[in-house]
């Protein structure tokens, strides 16, 4: 298994902006791997610090093959500077890709622990890893995202239809390259810029093939410049309302493109889910009270919690 696994060809994708402090540390972590990528792409979203001359001195000082950085002309946002990864990875004849933040860290068997099962178990879309927190500065300690029943050490991603949330931070990802394809196919009409470790993940999980491995294998720094969505609280204008209940569609939208192309048993859940949230985007748009109860009572279990339903009745009352 570990000769099937040193053959298989992979590309590590890095979305950096303003990343100067942290990120040589990165650079190492993905230099050392005991079975190194064959490709490193890293697309710069026009930093104004010194990210860019950084990585391209480290590029060079170590001479390496295929890593490559390119640089965006005007600043688009994370979530669309990885969007554009995934379509600058998709001309790659390469069978995993591998996600990378710029601020965190890599222990060196982390791409072989992750191959080693995947070249095991080649019907795996998705598979991520455990990791340990480190918190600096004003970062805050968080627990894992996600904390799975069993104790085995490879765990699947459950369909939770109340849950388009992911189930470990997207730098853990190791992912195929041809979901890579169906999802930039799925992702061409943009309603609303989603994050790319979402749509990742909903989607393998909906082809019931994202798992876990239960090793840690890196370390996630929580800084205090970390960049993450801060998520939709009772304060927020109805504005962020609405715009969160777009990109859940987006989300959504996209696992069910991806699900018809695969023919996912899955199809029928998701394809309720995404009428349950365009339901609740024209109650929220339209102020409707009654369709807003309605659709508490009918699509119940849709919602993630209490909060959630609290949120729709809240903002029909918002400016």
């Amino acid at each position: 298994m570990y000769k099937k696994a040193q053959i298989l060809k992979t590309a590590v994708i890095m979305a950096t902006y303003n990343g100067s402090k942290f990120i040589e540390e990165q650079l190492d972590g993905i230099r050392y791997q005991e079975m190194p990528p064959s490709y490193v792409l890293i697309r710069d979203d026009n930093s104004s610090d010194n990210t860019v001359s950084l990585v391209v001195q480290y590029i060079e000082k170590y001479n390496l093959k295929n890593w490559n950085i390119s640089i965006n002309s005007k600043n688009m946002g994370w979530r669309l500077n990885f969007r554009q990864l995934m379509i600058d990875v998709n001309s790659l004849d390469i069978d995993y890709i591998f996600l990378a933040d710029q601020d965190d860290i890599w222990l060196p068997n982390k791409i072989k622990e992750q191959l080693l099962v995947l070249a095991e178990r080649p019907n795996i879309q998705l598979l991520s890893h455990d990791y340990d927190n480190e918190v600096s500065g004003n970062g805050k300690s968080i627990e894992s995202i996600y904390k799975f029943p069993n104790k085995n050490r490879i765990e699947k991603y459950p369909l939770d239809i109340s849950r388009t949330h992911i189930y470990r931070l997207g730098w853990t990802y190791a992912y195929t390259s041809r979901l890579n394809a169906s999802l930039i196919k799925a992702y061409e009409k943009i309603i609303e810029p989603v994050g790319h470790d979402v749509i990742i993940s909903f989607a393998a999980t909906g082809l019931s093939e994202a798992y876990n491995l239960n090793e840690k294998l890196g370390i996630h720094k929580l800084h205090g410049n970390n960049v993450s969505s801060t998520g939709l609280g009772m304060h927020s204008p109805r504005s962020e309302h609405i715009q969160d209940l777009l990109k859940k569609i987006q989300n959504v939208s996209i696992a069910v493109k991806v699900c018809e192309e695969y023919g996912s048993s899955n199809l029928i859940s998701l394809k309720k889910m995404l009428k349950f949230y365009t339901l609740r985007l024209n109650n929220a748009r339209d102020r409707k009270v009654f369709s807003t109860i309605w659709a508490v009572i009918k699509y119940r279990k849709f919602y993630f919690n209490v909060k959630d339903i609290g949120r729709d009745f809240l903002f029909l009352l918002k400016k």
